[in-house]
């Protein structure tokens, strides 16, 4: 994930240091890392007011664009919609439960409830709410009400509970109301200089004492966050603020003075839960001073020239500022815990390019592109200017001991921390690494080779007289064993001398004979560790010449320097982080941790390490971090909370109080909006999701909306939960019921339905037939045409129950064999045969498009039955018009009759062509032709199949009543065509304009 941070450039003077000349210079000082929210991240407010944060850690912000609330990773905005869309919204200040009250400047006050606002146009209560001048609120802690008055004034007050809106008329003394505590308010009377507080149960005043039971008095400016936990008061010069806390209903308990800020004009003082001192300067800027911190004289300033809004601290101890100009500030605890140490250990005039100290703890810095190397002893830092050879900062420190350290770049000097003195070497070139030799002398590995310095030499300057050359050629690193073997890493590989003056030998390793070697550092008596380029950490061993990998990444990871704390402890420095490894005798890995970003650190670049007791010291490349490894309790982070944030149905707006125990079959189709509170994640959230009922498997995604579609009617349980940056996981998964109702036609009750009707139909339909032949016999001296008529109706309706037998004997073998998908799409498709069957024996005719969706439905059907054995194909001729009208129901019957006899009759199966298509300009020619047995001479239709018998009679009727002269003709395709079986019927009609 990629994350812009935002580098606030805050310069101020730090104290003077001597350098080896006694010139003093002027330096910046390092700033935290923190987070600018714009809106390219979706923040559309252009000023930023209050801050607040809900029961389950919702950040809410007023601000001149309406409400804005933010879950880390989105911002949504809310409003009114019958306000206009830059409606300013002060405050969001949270109560009850989950509820929000928004408060404007002047009146509109509107409260968000279940996903949406609430103004007067839905509730009548808040209109009655017509302050003149500002709203002003106050959260009564005890109670969780929320109050609201009118600039302050004692006199009509407003409380907003859970489900009750009051208004509370006081008698106006010309008090200010301070705070709200347990439905008594505090107030400060402007003519008697004194705090009181006024009860509402008992409507009467009561004064307020201090520790010594003496009223307080308030000579000055009298101020309190919102939830009243402390007073602060300020003196009428303002030489101090007294901070105050209460002690019981009316006694208030001095707990701190704060004496005004040095060269600063404070503004707003407050403090955060933890009691931590936070200064709004007026002329831009915050300042710090913690709760341990018994003087004021140097707290922490920071956003210097920044004018803000607003200053809070969250539950997690994070800090969020509002600011003009589409500006929102976010600063981590861990961050922000950095930079105090860093502001207190290490006040660095510029980002640190290098690090190392020595046993002492003497810690040395050099710097990105600065001509400064720092030393640090007792608590105090010392600058000393360097030549122009340093014009890119110091690269590599050596600590020599005595609080004398080697410094490399484009040259090499000796700085002298103790007489304060710089000796240069006066050897430009381009160097790589140093280390120090058994004797003393130094090691030096530069870009065109690599050479040993006597310990003699090392103060007279370096010639080519006595340096000695020891490689030649490009080198990365270098490293001496304490059985004095040199080791020199290279872009190309790693080399060995056993001494100074021996042969360089390639180590012919697999791996390493070609690999870009970045460091080394010993391990033993005759083993090192080497860095690499991209290919991890190997351990070598001088004794036996062999090597092996040091299986620490799951990704290739560049590892640019190794530190070495102990024998058995390294610190590897990479582009993801701080490594800390601690190796047993073997060199396997017995313990490893990752120090990043989220723990505090500027950046994941890591430069350099140095540790000195508990305390590690680390330099990136946007600043330096400062890790207690006696107590890394701290730098965790804590389980993200994961909340579902909105349930979107199809065609709906977002809300998140939809049912979704009751979906119809159609609503299975919905996205769920789910938000995981892990603000010093920046963002970086990954979810974890199943929904059980359809997959028991988790599934892991970084976007927050997870989408369902297609979903079949049922009962699902949808669990999620997050894991933050650092991976850290929710401690409960959030849940959510879901239950999609089956359409009516996949209900049991209407599957009993349709098989009661169809037994009626069946029913009915032999009994009319029964009453319909009955009454033939009664009226035949009706004329022939009104008794051909009668006759056709009957034969129509008597086809039916044919096809009813067939279908329940096939539904009743899928439940037999419990194949219960198969007999629910049967059972489907046989609802839509029966309704085309009740409709088109109504009709005389019908379409050919209606005459093949009756014939494809029916197919089906057989398909099911015949499954694999039952191949079938329908094809219209290009010149066929689909709208053209023929005999209902005719077909049907001569397909059935080729899968009986056709299909039936084989264990093989067989295929059933159906053709439409035109044999003369004024004919149409349907014809049915199956692969089957055929038949011979002393087949008889009339015989063997009621069906044909009836569609001859219809064939008849039909001739009888429109003069049609249909022709249905049988042919044996052995006949046609002496190599192939089966049967073709002809049905020729004429067509019909």
């Amino acid at each position: 994930m990629n994350i812009s941070y935002f580098n606030i450039k805050i310069y101020f003077l730090t104290l003077l240091a001597y350098i080896y000349s006694g010139q003093a210079f002027t330096v910046k000082a390092q700033t935290p890392v923190m987070r600018k929210y714009t809106l390219l991240d979706g923040y559309t407010a252009t000023n930023g007011y209050v801050i607040k944060q809900d029961q389950r850690g919702y950040i809410w912000f007023g601000t001149d664009n309406g409400a804005l609330r933010f879950d880390g990773k989105k911002f949504q905005v809310f409003r009114d919609r019958s306000m206009p869309a830059d409606q300013e919204i002060l405050s969001c200040n949270p109560y009850g439960k989950d509820q929000v009250l928004l408060v404007p400047l002047l009146n509109n006050i509107a409260y968000y409830k279940d996903g949406e606002v609430i103004s007067g146009r839905r509730d009548h209560r808040l209109t009655l709410i017509r302050n003149i001048g500002q709203n002003n609120i106050f959260t009564d802690i005890f109670t969780g009400n929320i109050w609201l008055s009118d600039e302050n004034r004692l006199r009509t007050l407003y409380s907003f509970s859970a489900n009750d809106i009051k208004r509370i008329d006081v008698p106006d003394s010309g008090a200010l109301i301070v705070a709200v505590r347990d439905n008594r308010i505090i107030c400060y009377s402007r003519k008697e200089r004194l705090l009181k507080q006024y009860d509402l149960k008992e409507q009467r005043y009561k004064p307020i004492y201090n520790s010594r039971m003496k009223p307080v008095l308030c000579k000055g400016l009298v101020e309190t966050r919102e939830d009243g936990r402390y007073i602060f008061v300020t003196g009428s010069s303002e030489q101090k603020t007294d901070i105050y806390t209460f002690t019981n209903d009316s006694t208030l308990y001095l707990i701190k003075t704060i004496p005004p800020l040095p060269s600063r004009k404070k503004s707003v003082i407050f403090t955060d839960p933890s009691l931590n001192i936070w200064f709004k300067l007026l002329n831009g800027g915050v300042a710090y001073s913690g709760m341990k911190d018994s003087s004021f004289a140097h707290p922490f300033y920071f956003m210097d020239k920044t004018v803000i809004n607003y200053v809070f601290v969250d539950q997690q101890k994070n800090i969020w500022m509002t600011g003009q100009n589409n500006s929102l500030y976010f600063l981590s605890y861990n961050h922000f815990q950095n930079a105090l140490r860093v502001h207190d250990v290490l006040p660095c005039p510029a980002i640190p390019k290098s690090i190392n100290g020595d046993n002492q703890g003497n810690i040395a810095f050099g710097y990105v592109n600065e001509k400064i190397f720092s030393i640090r002893k007792n608590g105090k830092l010392k600058h000393y200017r360097l030549n122009q050879n340093f014009y890119e900062g110091v690269r590599c420190i050596c600590p020599l001991g005595d609080n004398r350290f080697l410094i490399m770049d484009k040259d090499l000097a000796l700085v002298d921390g103790h007489k304060n003195s710089i000796h240069y070497f006066n050897s430009p070139s381009t160097y790589k690494d140093m280390s120090l030799y058994a004797d003393g002398g130094l090691l030096v590995a530069s870009q065109n080779n690599a050479f040993y310095l006597r310990p003699e030499n090392m103060t007279s300057g370096l010639t080519d007289s006595n340096k000695q050359i020891i490689f030649e050629g490009r080198t990365s690193s270098i490293a001496s064993l304490s059985d004095s073997t040199v080791l020199v890493g290279t872009p190309d590989g790693l080399f060995i001398k056993k001494d100074l003056r021996a042969k360089a030998f390639r180590i012919n390793h697999p791996e390493l004979s070609h690999i870009n070697i970045t460091d080394i550092s010993g391990k033993g008596d005759n083993g090192a560790l080497l860095s690499t380029n991209g290919q991890g950490v190997y351990y070598f061993n001088s004794r036996n010449g062999t090597a092996r990998a040091i299986r620490l990444f799951h990704d290739a990871i560049i590892v640019r320097r190794i530190f070495k704390q102990n024998d058995n402890l390294y610190w590897l420095a990479t582009e993801k982080g701080a490594y800390e490894v601690q190796l047993d005798k073997e060199c396997n890995v017995k313990h490893i941790r990752n120090y990043t970003f989220y723990d505090g650190l500027p950046s994941n670049n890591i430069t350099g390490v140095y540790v000195y007791r508990d305390t590690a010291f680390i330099t990136t490349t946007e600043g330096p971090g400062i890790i207690p490894l006696l107590d890394t309790t701290i730098l965790q982070m804590t389980p993200p909370l994961v909340y579902i944030n909105s349930i979107h149905l199809r065609d709906t707006l977002p809300n998140r109080q939809v049912n979704l125990n009751k979906l119809s079959y159609r609503q299975n189709e919905f996205m769920i909006s789910l938000s995981a509170i892990s603000y010093e994640s920046f963002g970086n959230i990954s979810y974890h999701y199943k929904l059980e009922g359809l997959s028991d498997e988790w599934t892991e995604t970084n976007n927050a909306e997870i989408y369902f579609s297609g979903l079949s009617p049922g009962t699902y349980l949808f669990k999620a939960y997050a894991s933050n940056a650092k991976g850290v996981s929710s401690k409960m998964p959030v849940t959510l019921s879901i239950r999609i109702l089956p359409a009516f036609w996949q209900t049991l009750l209407f599957k009993a339905v349709v098989c009661l009707v169809t037994a009626l139909l069946f029913y009915f339909f032999i009994r009319r037939r029964i009453n319909r032949l009955a009454s033939r016999k009664y009226k035949q001296a009706r004329q022939e045409r009104r008794l051909a008529e009668l006759e056709l109706e009957a034969i129509k309706a008597h086809i039916n129950p044919h096809f009813i037998y067939n279908c329940l004997n096939s539904i009743q073998y899928f439940n037999y064999e419990k194949q219960h998908d198969l007999s629910r799409q049967y059972l489907d498709l046989f609802a839509r045969l029966i309704r085309f069957t009740i409709q088109y024996s109504r009709q005389t005719f019908i379409s050919i498009t209606e005459e093949i969706a009756y014939l494809e439905n029916y197919l089906q059907l057989e398909k099911m039955r015949f499954r694999e054995r039952l191949q079938y194909r329908i094809v219209v001729a290009d010149d066929i018009d689909g709208q053209l009208m023929i005999p209902a129901m005719l077909v049907q019957p001569y397909v059935e009759n080729a899968l009986k006899h056709g299909i039936a009759a084989r264990k093989e199966g067989g295929n059933v062509i159906i053709r439409f298509a035109k044999s003369e300009k004024t004919l149409l020619e349907i014809s049915v032709e199956d692969d089957g047995m055929g038949f011979t001479p002393e087949y008889n239709t009339d015989k063997n199949s009621l069906g044909l018998r009836l569609s001859g009679s219809r064939a008849e009727t039909y001739n009888q009543l429109f003069d049609m002269k249909i022709q249905i003709i049988f042919h044996n395709k052995k006949h046609i065509r002496s190599d192939e079986s089966g049967t073709i019927v002809q049905i020729k009609i004429p067509i019909i304009s």
